[in-house]
Parts: structure tokens; C-alpha cells; sequence
């Protein structure tokens, strides 16, 4: 959705509670506002937009405070109700509803939602914390770092921790997403599949993908791994 059509659909005394429980503050007077869109151009299917919606309030002292939120639009996906599809629609309002988002192991911690607000179109708007991006480009050594959290995060529920029994948890997201790329898969013909097929790069990657087809990758890594679209990423489609 355009900015001009979401700064026109905010209500201002829903910003202002907001604004005004996010600085602890119970008269607080909102001065000045702004919208801004963020993210990436081309969206998630089920993404209708993501801002920055930031601003400054008049707390009872006179003094000036500032915040700011990340909107998320999400609109509601016919082709998308089912839980079990890798891109159910509400798996990210659902995930943020439940609490299950506080409490997760090694110390994996994602944006906190201060209000999830349905909309009379159906659309739901996400009131997500803004966390300050790292504007240093990352080392080796930072990706490291990512990669051992992300491998302890996984491995509590190797040893120990329950898997999550919410319906909207995906066990078969890997299967869910590559019935959906069949829709936009090339199908060459045969001339064509044959001048393919005999450069043994191709011949290989075609034969893993044939074993991947069969299931046996596929039931192994969802069987072994914590769901990859409990967490959608960092809320950014």
C-alpha cells in the first residue's frame, strides 16, 4: 500500500496510546509524525507493506520525547489460509499472539510486537519494535558468530526442548515450498533437456534434485530441524 494511503488510514489517538505506553507516559502529547516505507521492493506474497513510523511526544514535563515502530501490513492470502503452507498468511500474527516468541532457547531474541491490529479490510498491521541496524559491514568472524547461535538454537530441541505443537508451526516447510515453485517451473523440451543433460554439472544437480524429490533429504532435515518459518525471518518480507 502506497504511504500516503497508510498515513491516512493511522489513527492518531491509537498512535498516540501507543507512543505514549511505549515511553511510559499517560498524558503524553503527540507533537509531530512521519511514514516512511522500508524493506525490500518486491514484497511477500502476503506482505502489503513495511514502514517506519516515527515521531516525537510532549510528555507532562514539556519535554520532547521521540520513538519510532515498524508497521507491517499483512493482507489476507486465499491461496495461503492452509497451515501447512510454507507462507500461511497468519503464521506471523499467530506466532507473535501465542507468547511463544518470549521464551525461546539460547538467548534468541526477536522484535517485540506492541499491538497487533486487525483491520476492517481484513489486513492485519503489525506494531513491531525498530531495532537499530548495524551499519558496519560483517567480518568472517561475525558470521561465525551467527552460525553458532543459529546451531545452539537448533540444537536444544535435539536435546531436550519439546518442538512447538501450535497447528501453525510448519514440520513440512521444505515440501510446502517446492510444490509451490512447481507453478513457475521451466519445463524444456526434449532437444533441449538433452544438450542439458549432457554437461555432468547439470546431470549431477539434476540427480540430487531427484533424490530430494524422493523425500529422503526432505524427511530427514524437517524431521531433524526446528521449524525454519516459526521465526519468518526478521519480519521483513
Amino acid at each position: 500500500m502506497a504511504i500516503q494511503s497508510i498515513s491516512e488510514m493511522v489513527d492518531t489517538d491509537w498512535l498516540r496510546n501507543l507512543s505514549n505506553n511505549y515511553l511510559h507516559s499517560e498524558i503524553g502529547i503527540v507533537t509531530n509524525w512521519s511514514c516512511n516505507s522500508i524493506g525490500a521492493v518486491d514484497k511477500n506474497f502476503v506482505t502489503g507493506g513495511v514502514y517506519r513510523i516515527s515521531g516525537t511526544t510532549e510528555i507532562d514535563s514539556g519535554a520532547q520525547q521521540s520513538w519510532s515502530f515498524i508497521l507491517k501490513e499483512i493482507n489476507p492470502d486465499p491461496l495461503r489460509e492452509d497451515p501447512a503452507h510454507y507462507n500461511y498468511w497468519r503464521r506471523e500474527i499467530l506466532a507473535y499472539s501465542s507468547g511463544l516468541l518470549n521464551n525461546l532457547p539460547q538467548n534468541i531474541f526477536t522484535p517485540k510486537c506492541f499491538a497487533i491490529d486487525e483491520k476492517d479490510n481484513g489486513s492485519v498491521w503489525l506494531w513491531i519494535e525498530d531495532i537499530e541496524q548495524d551499519q558496519r559491514q560483517w567480518e568472517w568472524d561475525d558470521y561465525g558468530f551467527a552460525t553458532e547461535k543459529l546451531g545452539e538454537f537448533q540444537a536444544a530441541y535435539l536435546l531436550g526442548n519439546p518442538l512447538p505443537e501450535f497447528h501453525w508451526v510448519n514440520r513440512q516447510w521444505m515440501r510446502s515450498w517446492l510444490n509451490e515453485c512447481y507453478a513457475y517451473q521451466y519445463q524444456p523440451d526434449i532437444h533441449s533437456k538433452r544438450i542439458l543433460l549432457s554437461d555432468q554439472r547439470v546431470a549431477a544437480i539434476m540427480d540430487q534434485f531427484t533424490q530430494l524429490e524422493n523425500g529422503s533429504m526432505i524427511g530427514y532435515m524437517e524431521s531433524n530441524c526446528f521449524p525454519k518459518h516459526l521465526l519468518t525471518r526478521t519480519f521483513m518480507r
